[in-house]
């Protein structure tokens, strides 16, 4: 939501109706000075007010420009705002799922942890135990030579 209480998607809206407003009375003045009929040099809105038949047709042609136009603008809003519903569960449920995948990682570091400091400890009492096999095999081999020899 913006600051001013309304949702992106209306202010798109309320942009696209200042722009087709803006298009329409550009359109509508285009054609009055483009009209054989107009005297030169005349106001455009002088000449309509003399013509009520070429309002008419003016007019009513842009009411079916406008309600084609307001037709697509209202299915456009209906599939964008259908588009980011479905984006934002979706952002949501990755969003969960992210958080369970660093739940499992920190978990799985944790433990990796773990059997780092049982291998350390392990070579620990491997070299502890290989110094002592060492020990006695230096002591029989000694004794091995004082009997022998």
């Amino acid at each position: 939501m913006l600051r001013s209480g309304i949702t992106p998607v209306q202010k798109v809206g309320q942009m696209l109706e200042a722009m087709k407003d803006k298009a329409t009375k550009q359109m509508q003045e285009e054609r009055l000075r483009s009209d054989p009929r107009r005297p030169q040099g005349s106001d455009p809105w002088d000449f309509l007010l003399g013509d009520q038949e070429l309002l008419w047709i003016i007019f009513g042609r842009e009411q079916v420009q406008f309600a084609s136009y307001k037709q697509f603008c209202e299915q456009t809003a209906e599939e964008k705002g259908r588009s980011i519903k479905e984006a934002s569960e979706k952002i949501e449920t990755l969003d969960a799922d992210i958080e369970a995948a660093t739940a499992e990682s920190n978990r799985l570091g944790q433990e990796i942890a773990q059997h780092l400091a049982d291998l350390e400890g392990a070579n620990g009492e491997k070299a502890k135990a290989t110094g002592l096999r060492e020990k006695g095999r230096a002591d029989f081999v000694a004794t091995l030579k004082e009997t022998a020899g």
